[in-house]
């Protein structure tokens, strides 16, 4: 039985199942479940008491932005995200974490403190 991650993060957010309950829909063990949250960049927001994926969690120190770039580019951007089976937040958060220099990372982390 292949499991549909969407599937089994909705039921955990769902409040009227147990956490056992999921665990016996789905047949795994509660090693397996974190294990697939892990590897599909799932992780718990405590303040809204939800599985949530990385990039969408409240925790981490995020900035909403906007910028105008060509439609074709936003085109291939919100491709190539299905193709990697990730958000195109997550896509474009790669991509500019690979292409900003690690100095020029630096500086702003020198700056936080």
């Amino acid at each position: 039985m292949e499991i549909q991650i969407m599937d089994l993060v909705g039921d955990l957010n769902n409040k009227d199942f147990t956490k056992k309950q999921i665990l016996e829909k789905y047949k795994i063990t509660d090693y397996t479940l974190k294990k697939l949250l892990k590897s599909n960049g799932y992780k718990y927001n405590n303040k809204l008491n939800q599985w949530l994926l990385e990039s969408e969690n409240t925790d981490v120190d995020t900035t909403k932005v906007t910028y105008r770039i060509p439609t074709d580019l936003y085109k291939a951007i919100k491709l190539q995200s299905i193709f990697e089976g990730v958000t195109s937040t997550e896509l474009i958060t790669k991509v500019l974490e690979t292409y900003i220099p690690k100095e020029t990372k630096q500086i702003i982390q020198q700056n936080k403190k």
